[in-house]
């Protein structure tokens, strides 16, 4: 039976997940997010990430205290069922949040399928009263947006010119930085222009007075970064084209298959491997590993340079006379 290797533990955060969390800019779009069931995320089927964020527009929550109100009215006093505990919609994950100042979301409960986790505390809009665990959603910190940030760049002579030194040795530009919220990507510049920086150039004589002569005020020119945006790391000239497709910022393989016993599928170089252990993989000396049957065969070398009236003994990897 064949055995695929996934290449993450399942309990690490898929990428499809990871790769939606630069979608996630503020407090509101987290709520949305947590709000959202993750959709399933096929390699190869386009880009689209776990989750897309929208302004909700739903009802407002239902509390446990509305549902023992409405069992009061119906007329219905039984306290039997079917056997079974009477099944309702049951809300998503902060469900029913609306971008609204005195929104205030109530103690909540996960879906059927993550019914082992606890449920969500009251989370407190800005001016509503504090939650039970005495902190508001104002007291989140928010999120480092990406964009032109100062940054202090060293000014760097030419590499042919060791003996020169600038002063300043550092100025103050625009460079790109932030939080893209995904390891997949990072801040990264969309435009960017040449500005020019005075500084004192010196030259380093040790064999004079002072070591180091005045040579002047020099115009140097330094990269600013005026427009950044969270950008995939890896971009679509690292994958191999031959072999992979770039998707959600990941080198992704164009096709997987069940690999046969003794190997595993790896998602890096698209293949079947052998999952045999170097040690295993020390072979005798007239052979070499093969990592097509996985074993140690006899060197090709060996076998190529048998010629008649030889022939070559696979057994013992030697070349030898036939006798007559």
């Amino acid at each position: 039976m064949g055995r695929l290797w996934v290449g993450h533990g399942s309990d690490e955060i898929p990428p499809a997940v990871m790769y939606g969390m630069t979608q996630v800019r503020t407090i509101d779009d987290l709520l949305q997010m947590l709000d959202q069931p993750v959709k399933p995320v096929i390699p190869g089927q386009g880009k689209n990430s776990a989750w897309d964020l929208e302004v909700t527009q739903g009802q407002g929550v239902i509390a446990d205290d509305d549902d023992e109100d409405r069992d009061e009215h119906d007329g219905d006093d039984s306290d039997e069922d079917s056997g079974s505990e009477r099944q309702k919609p049951v809300p998503a994950v902060l469900t029913g949040y609306q971008s609204h100042p005195k929104t205030m979301l109530t103690p909540l409960q996960f879906s059927l399928a993550d019914s082992s986790r606890r449920p969500v505390q009251e989370i407190s809009r800005v001016d509503s009263p504090q939650s039970s665990l005495g902190l508001q959603i104002s007291d989140v910190e928010p999120l480092p947006s990406c964009i032109p940030r100062e940054a202090v760049i060293q000014v760097l002579p030419e590499t042919s010119k060791p003996h020169v030194m600038f002063w300043p040795g550092c100025v103050t530009v625009k460079r790109c930085g932030g939080c893209c919220n995904s390891d997949l990507h990072e801040c990264q510049p969309t435009r960017s222009e040449t500005v020019q920086v005075k500084v004192v150039q010196m030259e380093y004589t040790p064999r004079a007075r002072r070591y180091f002569q005045f040579d002047g005020i020099v115009i140097r020119n330094i990269t600013n970064h005026t427009d950044c945006s969270c950008q995939c790391k890896i971009k679509p000239q690292d994958c191999n084209p031959v072999t992979q497709v770039h998707n959600n910022c990941q080198c992704q393989c164009k096709k997987l298959v069940s690999c046969p016993a003794r190997k595993l599928w790896d998602p890096v170089r698209c293949q079947c491997v052998c999952i045999t252990s170097q040690q295993d993989r020390r072979c005798l000396k007239r052979q070499e590993w093969d990592d097509n049957s996985c074993s140690c065969t006899c060197r090709k070398d060996l076998e190529a340079s048998c010629r008649p009236p030889h022939w070559f003994n696979r057994r013992r990897c030697k070349c030898q006379r036939r006798s007559t």
